[in-house]
């Protein structure tokens, strides 16, 4: 179960961040986003009982992502991960996390295609 779970939550974080990667944003301590993203991935494992390489996959995506998504993205997504108490709420954490950075990308897209 924990399995699919993660290979939702990547997929889902993958698309959303598709072609993010190098773009120029301007990012807060990058130091700070990859501890916010440890420390979520940490939180989501044991709220889902997940193992040691769901973490590791987690952790990884998490970095492929990171150019694309702002600091308000990430400190809103650890809150949320801190107060969630189930895996479903920590999934939906995580989703809502990657919608975010879609929807962000989506409007850097079409400000870009309209100039």
């Amino acid at each position: 179960m924990m399995k699919s779970i993660v290979v939702a939550l990547v997929t889902m974080i993958v698309a959303a961040g598709a072609g993010c990667r190098g773009e120029g944003h301007a990012q807060s301590a990058p130091s700070a986003q990859a501890v916010s993203a440890t420390a979520a991935c940490a939180r989501l494992m044991t709220l889902c009982q997940g193992n040691e390489q769901d973490r590791r996959e987690c952790e990884r995506t998490m970095a492929e992502v990171r150019p694309g998504v702002d600091a308000d993205n990430v400190a809103r997504t650890a809150r949320c991960m801190g107060e969630a108490r189930t895996c479903g709420e920590g999934t939906g954490c995580m989703a809502g996390s990657a919608a975010r950075a879609g929807a962000n990308f989506l409007r850097d897209f079409t400000n870009g295609f309209t100039r």
